[in-house]
């Protein structure tokens, strides 16, 4: 080919293409020709610009084509692959399951709106109890009574799973336990066919989470205590009962998986009976022994013939008591006796004699054995050891005639479920009848235990009376984005579109800007997975709370709901959380950049797990301190994935420290301003171990709301019950820090040395200096515990402006420094108590285990009936870490455990002492441990120097201090 007849294109010289060209070109030549006048003149009036002038003018700045705006970047290369979208589709977050559409009830909707104004049949109750005690499947159990569409296969395959229709956080559904607390509102029938409004709230049942079961006993008037019967009473009940005495929360007891003495320990018919008898027994005798009991045992007492305790199994599919028995033998053999007569003679010591057809305490048959027990351990038998063809023969003769043909080909799991649910009829009939004879109203409650806590004047359940309501906590809406209270309505009525105004727990009648007015976007009625929209909601209910931006940044705790236009608004008592954070972390985004999301997960935080605290240390560094690892894990996964969405750096754990001391201060040293103008000696001594456990536990503020006296007075009395003398008595200034701290502030001093008047008109800032230094103690920063500050002198100045707060309130907290450094002062650790379950030949090794890591065993016991051994043992917090996951590795899976909180231990060794021995990268030995952990946390906390007297006084008084043995 000749390749000079062709252009650099390719295209035929001379050929369509080139001439079309040069017309083209001819076409531009007239064009410009046209216009050249114009250009010329252009360019006579652009002669005196530059080229990069008239450069600019031509070509358009970015800026000018995409706007002040938009951010452009200019790259030699793809920065990402092709596939990547340049602009990201927006991700939707699903954090809870939820549904689409309103399911299918039993019950109208309207009419459960309309009868929960009514607070007489509305009944509030959380289900509390130790983890894996079946109070999720108990709550599934009556949401398959209520929901159509749950039935459709529920019992259709041998490997069907429980619902779990309160565990809505996907979290919670992986891991298969509950972490928060989930409210759920049904309609609730009653054996004579009477409805009344249940509110339910399930609470977790690990011990970590105790906060939600605090919030949740805040709202509700009763609860139900979940007990498995093979295990008996455990910690995590324990301390649940413990929390229903202090707050005066009605208890109602279930007996759950009574099943498991038939099908798992084979037990006989008599063991059976007294195997439950044993389980109720000692729950009462917990009750009867607590110290937070403050009224009538009797009061409290909980029996089945006192019809407040029931029987269930999810694995039956039934729940009864003896009236609901009762009942049924009523009705089926046409008896003629009241159901309420027949139930008082199916517990205790009554005796059935056949012949005489007589109950009397003497006898063969014990009536619950031959009127409840037996009739159940035949229905089983039959069940699991009869062809189709017979046991369809001795259904008839029980009146069961409706079972299916493919039914009866079932297993025998699923075949119990059907047959036991057809003799009993349905579980939620017999729970609702118990909960009207024994359950509290709205109307009891509002006058009992929401008036104790109550800070105003006094309050009724009435719709018509001014507003006032409780939110105690947050909940995530779907997205995770926003939030949605947990509203206890008290008084009056919510209406959606109102203005209402929230106080905080700061808020007070001389502090008064704790609060905020926003407005009721919505309101709904809870439905665990899903939520029931309403225009207003009465006294007495429970309910889910909408509202704007200003509600969500404001609440962080507890809050007091009031209409805007009432003038009179007081506050609450704050919620006790049951459990002291211990466990800590020190936490910052990965990119620097992302800070400003990383700060609000942790205020989102701070919202959705209560019983949390979030600090900054002095070094910068954002530290967050939870019950234990379990918890600390969950909050941390919704931090990084749900709140924030970004990489987070995690510390290793450590643990709070607290500072006390274990003898008198040896010396009194007066301290001065930094005026020079104003002085004053105060010493340090350990407080009573006794009045520390009781202000600890909270005792003091249980009996504080029970009485009628001023808190002064009441303090005073209460201290004199200890063995102190009135004039010690009447001299506390102050308890705290916090309301369950345990430090005193005493006035010690004597009217001959000081002016009384004038140190008393500065007893606010001498207890704010006492309260600083309480908070962040000499040694680490750590509080200070367990501890009586004297004053014993003290010299101010006569006038105020030489004797302000910016003067007392520093050389106060000195002043307790110097009297704790000076007093023996040590080092305190907080100590775990591990409760573990387990059988008899694995406790030697947990002997070892525990040894290892500075823990010890108390003592073990057999749980009756069972092969099962319960361990109890206390080991440091520091050295817990990982140790559940070796318990687990160890027995094989055979041993679960749970950790809590239970004390103060003195951490050994000197804390002051700078000549002790501290290895590298090595264990310190055990006389080393208190100093080794001073060095440490305070090297991580960013603070200089060592902890010295020096700090405080000059070297030639410390000097003088030692030669004289002082010190």
């Amino acid at each position: 080919m000749d390749e000079e007849i062709y252009d650099e294109f390719g295209h035929l010289i001379g050929g369509e293409n080139d001439s079309l060209a040069s017309s083209s070109e001819s076409e531009i030549e007239n064009i410009s020709g046209e216009k050249s006048e114009e250009e010329s003149d252009v360019a006579s009036h652009n002669e005196n610009e530059s080229p990069q002038q008239n450069n600019q003018q031509l070509v358009p700045t970015f800026e000018k084509v995409y706007g002040n705006e938009v951010e452009v970047l200019i790259e030699q290369e793809d920065a990402q692959d092709i596939n990547v979208p340049l602009v990201q589709p927006e991700i939707v977050k699903s954090v809870k399951i939820e549904e689409t559409d309103l399911p299918s009830t039993t019950y109208s909707k309207d009419y459960l709106a309309q009868l929960s104004q009514i607070p007489e049949r509305v009944i509030n109750l959380a289900f509390v109890g130790n983890l894996h005690s079946g109070k999720t499947s108990c709550i599934d159990m009556f949401v398959e009574d209520t929901h159509d569409y749950v039935n459709q296969e529920a019992h259709s395959s041998k490997n069907y799973k429980p619902q779990r229709y309160t565990d809505t956080y996907k979290l919670e559904i992986e891991r298969q336990t509950s972490i928060k607390s989930t409210p759920i509102t049904i309609l609730g029938t009653n054996l004579a066919g009477q409805s009344s409004v249940l509110n339910i709230i399930d609470t977790p049942g690990h011990i970590e989470f105790l906060d939600e079961l605090a919030v949740s006993l805040r709202a509700v008037d009763n609860a139900v205590i979940v007990l498995d019967c093979l295990e008996g009473l455990t910690i995590g009940t324990e301390l649940a009962i413990e929390n229903c005495l202090k707050t005066g929360t009605n208890m109602i007891l279930m007996v759950n998986k009574f099943d498991r003495l038939i099908l798992e320990l084979k037990l006989p018919i008599q063991d059976a009976y007294f195997k439950l008898r044993h389980v109720i027994e000692q729950v009462n005798l917990f009750i009867k022994e607590s110290p937070y009991l403050t009224k009538n045992y009797k009061s409290k007492r909980l029996s089945p013939d006192l019809g407040n305790v029931c029987f269930s199994s999810t694995t039956f599919n039934t729940c009864f008591t003896l009236y609901s028995f009762a009942e049924l033998y009523v009705q089926t053999r046409q008896l003629p006796v009241h159901p309420a007569e027949l139930s008082k003679r199916l517990w205790g010591d009554v005796f059935y004699d056949p012949e005489t057809r007589k109950f009397s305490k003497k006898g063969k048959d014990r009536s619950f054995i031959k009127f409840i027990l037996e009739p159940i351990y035949k229905l089983v038998s039959i069940t699991i050891t009869k062809t189709p063809e017979d046991l369809t023969l001795s259904l008839a003769k029980l009146n069961i005639t409706d079972i299916s043909k493919k039914s009866l080909q079932l297993d025998s799991q699923i075949l119990l479920k059907i047959i036991f649910k057809k003799f009993f009829g349905k579980p939620l009939h017999a729970f609702t009848s118990l909960l009207n004879k024994s359950a509290v109203s709205p109307v009891e409650s509002t006058e009992t235990k929401f008036s104790s806590i109550y800070y105003g004047p006094h309050i009724s359940c009435d719709s018509a009376r001014p507003l006032v309501a409780v939110i105690t906590k947050l909940l995530d809406a779907s997205q995770g984005t926003s939030f949605l209270g947990l509203c206890r309505v008290v008084s009056g009525t919510l209406e959606r579109g109102s203005q209402i105004t929230v106080i905080g727990e700061g808020f007070s009648e001389s502090y008064d800007e704790d609060s905020v007015t926003v407005p009721v976007s919505a309101l709904f009625i809870p439905g665990g997975r899903y939520q029931i929209p309403v225009s207003k909601v009465s006294a007495g209910n429970i309910c889910l709370l909408s509202s704007n931006e200003s509600f969500d940044n404001f609440i962080s705790r507890q809050v007091v709901i009031y209409d805007s236009s009432n003038p009179e608004k007081f506050n609450v008592e704050p919620i006790d959380y049951i459990l002291t954070p211990v466990l800590k972390v020190a936490l910052q985004p990965m990119n620097l950049s992302e800070t400003p999301k990383f700060l609000t997960g942790l205020r989102k935080i701070k919202k959705s797990f209560p019983g949390s605290q979030i600090k900054v240390e002095e070094s910068g560094e954002h530290v967050v301190i939870g019950s234990g690892e379990f918890y600390m894990d969950c909050l941390l996964h919704d931090l990084r994935y749900l709140y924030t969405d970004i990489e987070i750096k995690v510390s290793d754990p450590v643990t709070k420290f607290m500072e006390s001391c274990i003898e008198s201060s040896k010396v009194r040293i007066p301290v001065e301003s930094s005026n020079g103008k104003n002085s004053i000696s105060i010493i340090a001594e350990p407080l009573e171990p006794e009045i520390a456990k009781d202000m600890e536990s909270g005792r003091i503020d249980v009996q504080y709301r029970q009485s009628n006296l001023k808190y002064e007075r009441f303090i005073s009395r209460w201290f004199k019950e200890y063995g102190w003398d009135s004039l010690a008595a009447n001299s506390i200034w102050s308890l705290g820090p916090g309301s369950h701290d345990t430090n005193i502030l005493i006035d010690d001093t004597l009217p001959d040395e000081v002016d009384k008047k004038a140190l008393k008109g500065l007893q606010d800032s001498v207890v704010q200096g006492f309260k600083w230094a309480a908070r962040e103690g000499p040694l680490c920063d750590e509080p200070i515990s367990n501890t009586k500050f004297k004053i014993i002198e003290a010299s101010l100045a006569s006038s105020p402006l030489d004797a302000n707060g910016g003067q007392i309130i520093p050389m106060v907290r000195k002043a307790c420094y110097l009297a704790l450094m000076i007093a023996t002062p040590k080092l305190m650790e907080p100590v775990y108590q591990i409760d573990i379950l387990c059988r008899s030949d694995v406790v030697g090794k947990l002997e070892k285990l525990l040894d290892k890591r500075r823990g010890t065993i108390l003592h073990d016991t057999p749980i009756g009936g069972t092969p099962l051994y319960r361990v109890v043992g206390m080991v440091p917090v520091i050295d817990s870490f990982g140790l559940e996951t070796d318990i687990r590795v160890m027995t094989q899976g055979l041993a679960t455990c749970l950790l809590h909180f239970a004390r103060w231990d003195t951490v050994p060794g000197d804390p002051l002492d700078e000549h002790a021995f501290i290895p590298q990268l090595k264990p310190a030995p055990f006389n080393s441990l208190a100093r080794d952990f001073v060095t440490k946390t305070r090297r991580r906390k960013g603070i200089g120097q060592d902890p010295s007297l020096t700090k405080y006084l000059d070297e030639s008084v410390v000097m003088e201090l030692k030669e004289s043995g002082v010190i």
